[in-house]
């Protein structure tokens, strides 16, 4: 799949490392194009394909997000292809897009989920929706500049597709840091944003989100689509992550 008119190369860094991002179009469609972090000479394979899966599970639920995929590319300022995610542009015409921070302004964390929902109340079913995905993958970048409202001749119309979802299912930690303890006990590490420190307590804000049913099989093949580029001991910490928390969110009454 080729990509063409690749602009607006840069280097941003991240608390997880760097990051190479650009823009093109692959057939008149926009796309955003991102490395995974790098990593001495080379570029970890793991956020791009973290993107990917967490498309494809969300998808599952019908929520709107961003589509993702991963490509094997050769960008203009690197020597040799790398693994990268392609995110198609989900923006129409002269839609613009503003994130929550835009509209909140700083704000401590103490109160925040309510004072987010009392700025947009019609959103709140896509702001429960979005941590339930959000504990299921275990995002951990949710911050106020990670989700969005549409904005169209000055007027919000409609909740942002979800996006930017490279530091799930463990795409922050290498191979060698994950071979170091068991599938326990990395889903008991529980960090979280934007509103509570865990997952778990981030949940009890949500009310009722009207999911339809999807079964923990289909979330599961997701990752065996991936399993060429992943390792056996990541593959099963994923696959468990993921069974634990469908099936507390099944005895909570979400899903």
């Amino acid at each position: 799949m080729k990509v063409n008119d690749i602009r607006e190369l840069s280097l941003t860094s991240t608390s997880k490392g760097m990051l190479y991002k650009c823009i093109g179009n692959i057939n008149g469609k926009k796309v955003y194009i991102k490395t995974g972090a790098k990593l001495k000479n080379k570029f970890s394979i793991l956020e791009p394909i973290s993107e990917a899966i967490a498309y494809e599970i969300i998808n599952k639920f019908n929520i709107p997000c961003a589509v993702n995929y991963i490509q094997e590319m050769k960008l203009p300022i690197l020597e040799r292809d790398v693994l990268v995610n392609v995110s198609e542009d989900f923006l129409q015409g002269d839609e613009s897009l503003m994130s929550i921070r835009n509209i909140l302004g700083n704000s401590s964390r103490e109160e925040l989920y309510n004072k987010v929902v009392e700025l947009i109340p019609q959103f709140r079913i896509d702001i429960d929706r979005m941590i339930v995905m959000d504990f299921l993958i275990n995002n951990i970048d949710r911050h106020l500049r990670n989700f969005s409202v549409i904005v169209k001749e000055g007027k919000v119309i409609r909740f942002a597709p979800l996006y930017d979802h490279g530091l799930s299912i463990y795409a922050d930690i290498q191979d060698f840091e994950l071979e170091q303890d068991d599938k326990e006990n990395w889903e008991m590490i529980d960090e979280c944003k934007p509103f509570c420190e865990s997952h778990y307590e981030q949940l009890e804000l949500i009310s009722d989100v009207n999911l339809p049913t999807v079964k923990i099989e289909d979330i599961l093949d997701i990752i065996d689509k991936y399993k060429e580029h992943l390792s056996l001991h990541r593959i099963e910490c994923i696959k468990f992550l993921l069974e634990k928390r469908y099936n507390y969110l099944l005895e909570k009454g979400i899903l």
